[in-house]
């Protein structure tokens, strides 16, 4: 992807960059992101939610509840952001043993915006201006 000042832009992450009141989105059309529910570590209480990157694991039935967002807060299943305005989707698969976090785009909206809002979304290396 390349900006109007022909300079390049990298696709290996998923962020937001200004150029003269341009924003662009571009993103890493990789898998997403994945760990495993065996993260807990061995000194995890049994009663304990661990968080690991932005999954939120389970030690007791060794499953993912969720994913966690920018603001700490767990979303168990759908949209959510993370970094400045980086839209992501939260997959919890195979009733909790599996879980991946997609990059969809970014997000168009404020803090008190629904971010299942579709005309928010942004989706991957598209221009536009605010």
């Amino acid at each position: 992807m390349q900006s109007q000042r022909n300079s390049q832009t990298p696709r290996s992450i998923l962020k937001l960059c200004r150029r003269n009141r341009e924003d662009y989105c571009s993103g890493n059309s990789g898998s997403g992101e994945e760990v495993s529910v065996n993260s807990c570590p061995g000194s995890a209480d049994d009663y304990d939610d661990i968080t690991v990157g932005n999954f939120l694991i389970c030690c007791i039935s060794k499953r993912f509840k969720g994913c966690v967002d920018e603001y700490g807060d767990s979303i168990k299943s759908g949209y959510f952001l993370l970094g400045k305005r980086l839209l992501k989707y939260c997959n919890i698969q195979n009733n909790g043993m599996r879980a991946r976090i997609e990059p969809k785009g970014c997000f168009n909206g404020s803090r008190s915006d629904d971010v299942d809002d579709v005309s928010f979304h942004v989706k991957k290396y598209t221009i536009w201006r605010q």
